[in-house]
């Protein structure tokens, strides 16, 4: 079983959080020192920046997507600060709003706007945790580089969780949270832990997932997705169209976007929010015809004058003999 509905939905989620932490909005200009290549049908330029740094932990041939934070201590701090708000806020507010901070800090045991409160949690902020899919479980994977387990799980504790630790067998521990059993293991010094139902059913295949080799960070496609030279990434996400989509549960519709639209990557960062989707040139061609005007200007644009505006919007869902849909006319 894959996500590819839950990837989506993540996706557009992290869309909105990158917005709500850079303060941008629909109209903002983008940065001039981001560098954004033009596309064309058949290539993209490559502008040198940061990959996801879980990218190099997880598979080139199996990995489905993934959603990351990273900079943790800087995302913390973005939100204690309130981009946009802080200015505006009484100094009523300002003291209600510290004191919640204190309390949450208190809650769970150390500040996490400090790099030095997330190395106290266990969790190396600049790493960063998230999720991923693999095709060879059915279950999402959960990563973070953790420094120092036992501080973390007593971290989990302060915040409710109840954490059995197994016993360890090649490589893989078995894990119980809440009574939920899970696997975890490691791989190149970066923790895994396989949730869901059926994780304990999944051990041989979770042992194989940790094993080395080729990294997603090594795929052309994967680096097209992330080409617009960011720097210092907070959030992060990348689908894989073929490997979200099982191919038994395709229609025609479905394999049509997953054969032409074969991915989409995001990356927020202080400079911008950025969501890049990969397509081939019948893709590229299929949506020129989908928005392409299907004919003539009207007659009554030449009475509109310039001091007027006017908006055309043409959908044309017939795309044409290379795609033909037999409901529309």
């Amino acid at each position: 079983m894959r996500h590819p509905l839950l990837l989506s939905c993540a996706l557009a989620a992290c869309v909105l959080a990158g917005c709500a932490l850079t303060g941008c909005t629909t109209d903002t200009k983008p940065d001039p020192a981001v560098q954004v290549p033009q596309p064309s049908a058949s290539t993209v330029e490559i502008v040198e920046g940061d990959l996801p740094a879980v990218a190099h932990w997880l598979s080139a041939e199996h990995t489905a997507g993934f959603l990351a934070l990273e900079r943790l201590q800087t995302i913390a701090q973005q939100i204690v600060k309130g981009p946009g708000k802080t200015a505006k806020r009484t100094p009523a507010e300002h003291a209600k709003f510290a004191e919640k901070v204190a309390a949450l800090i208190a809650q769970i045991g150390f500040d996490p706007s400090t790099d030095q409160g997330w190395q106290t949690a266990g969790i190396d902020p600049e790493f960063g945790a998230g999720f991923a899919f693999d095709v060879r479980v059915s279950g999402p994977l959960l990563f973070a580089r953790i420094t120092d387990r036992d501080a973390l799980i007593a971290t989990l504790s302060r915040v409710g969780l109840h954490i059995e630790i197994g016993i360890e067998a090649d490589g893989v521990t078995a894990l119980r949270v809440d009574h939920e059993p899970m696997l975890m293991g490691q791989r190149d010094g970066v923790t895994f832990i396989l949730a869901g139902l059926f994780a304990e059913s999944q051990r041989e295949a979770f042992a194989a997932l940790l094993a080395t080799d080729r990294a997603l960070a090594e795929r052309t496609a994967f680096k097209r997705a992330f080409a617009d030279g960011q720097r210092d990434l907070w959030l992060s996400g990348y689908v894989d169209s073929a490997r979200a989509v099982p191919v038994g549960t395709m229609n025609e519709s479905i394999r049509f976007f997953t054969e032409r639209f074969v991915g989409a990557g995001l990356a927020v960062s202080a400079q911008a929010t950025m969501l890049r989707v990969l397509a081939d040139p019948a893709a590229i061609d299929a949506v020129g015809k989908i928005v392409r005007p299907a004919g003539p200007i009207p007659d009554f644009a030449r009475r509109i004058s310039g001091d007027d505006g006017a908006i055309r919007f043409d959908l044309n869902r017939n795309t044409g003999p290379s795609h033909p849909n037999p409901r529309c006319p």
